[in-house]
């Protein structure tokens, strides 16, 4: 798999080619959260319309909701596009969401056939000022 990251003024895009392990799909996860740019982004695309297959079952899933979860109390203002017109994937993504939503997250999860749709949503969005939902309270570490 070859995955590229591209830096924008406001938000990343992480586009995936090719065969897709959930390895890999980490790796390249990682490489976003961990960057000090992650802390101001306000949108996120994660484009795998040039992925041929990919290897993500429910528990990575989980796995995936759980990183994010917990990137969302470093930075609570992420509009995250998927774009992609997989079925499998779609419904893996849809997983993800709920997950997310379950804890309340305060990031917003779209998919879109196309980036071109993935920004119309996030420029539509930001013009409303719609904000993120306000992050969950963090627990108290004693």
């Amino acid at each position: 798999m070859r995955y590229e990251v591209t830096w924008e003024r406001d938000g990343v895009v992480m586009t995936m080619h090719g065969r897709v392990t959930e390895d890999q799909r980490q790796k390249a996860h990682d490489s976003i959260i961990n960057d000090t740019r992650f802390d101001r982004i306000r949108y996120w695309i994660i484009d795998t319309l040039d992925m041929d297959s990919y290897e993500l079952d429910e528990k990575s899933a989980l796995k995936a909701a759980g990183c994010d979860i917990g990137a969302s109390y470093i930075n609570a203002h992420v509009l995250m596009a998927f774009v992609t017109t997989n079925t499998k994937q779609m419904a893996n993504i849809a997983r993800f969401r709920e997950y997310l939503s379950h804890v309340n997250s305060p990031w917003h999860v779209e998919i879109f056939s196309n980036q071109d749709a993935a920004r119309r949503w996030i420029a539509n969005t930001q013009a409303k000022g719609a904000k993120a939902k306000t992050a969950p309270e963090r627990a108290a570490c004693t």
